[in-house]
C-alpha cells in the first residue's frame, strides 16, 4: 500500500529528453535550410515538420502521464510548465522556419525581377 504513495517517473525526465532532442533536431534542419538550395529547401521544411509531429506526441503523451500519475517525481506544475514551454520553442522554431521560408522566397522574386 505504501509503495502507491511513494513519487514515481513516470518517465517524464525521458520524455523532456525525447522532446529536447526533437528541438535540436528541428533547429538543425532549420540551419540547413538557410543555407540550402531552393531545390533543397522542401527536404528541409519537410524534415523540420517531422520533427514538429514528433514533439506535439511527446508533449501529448507528456500530459497524459501527469494526468495519470498520482505523486510526481516533481512538482505537478513544474512538470506542466517545462512541458508546455519546451513545446512553445518548438513552436516558435516552426514559425521562424515558416518566416524564413518565405523571406528567402521574397530575396528570390526581387532577384528575379532585377
Amino acid at each position: 500500500m505504501l509503495k502507491l504513495l511513494m513519487p514515481r517517473d513516470g518517465g517524464f525526465f525521458n520524455l523532456f529528453r525525447d522532446i529536447s532532442t526533437e528541438i535540436c533536431g528541428a533547429a538543425a534542419e532549420f540551419v540547413a535550410l538557410l543555407k540550402a538550395t531552393p531545390e533543397q529547401r522542401q527536404t528541409h521544411c519537410q524534415r523540420i515538420k517531422q520533427f514538429e509531429h514528433n514533439a506535439d506526441g511527446i508533449t501529448h503523451k507528456t500530459m497524459m502521464e501527469l494526468h495519470k500519475t498520482f505523486i510526481t517525481p516533481i512538482d505537478r506544475e513544474d512538470i506542466h510548465s517545462l512541458i508546455k514551454r519546451l513545446d512553445d520553442i518548438r513552436s516558435e522554431e516552426h514559425t521562424s522556419e515558416l518566416q524564413s521560408h518565405s523571406f528567402i522566397s521574397y530575396a528570390v522574386f526581387c532577384l528575379k525581377k532585377k
